[in-house]
């Protein structure tokens, strides 16, 4: 149970990583 909770949580910690740069991506085009 705590490797799955462990596995989830950095799936779930590089998802959220990976959308915060899409977003500040699209940001900077929308502010160019």
């Amino acid at each position: 149970d705590e490797a799955v909770n462990f596995i989830a949580f950095k799936w779930a910690e590089m998802i959220q990583g990976r959308l915060e740069k899409s977003l500040q991506v699209i940001v900077f085009r929308i502010n160019e």
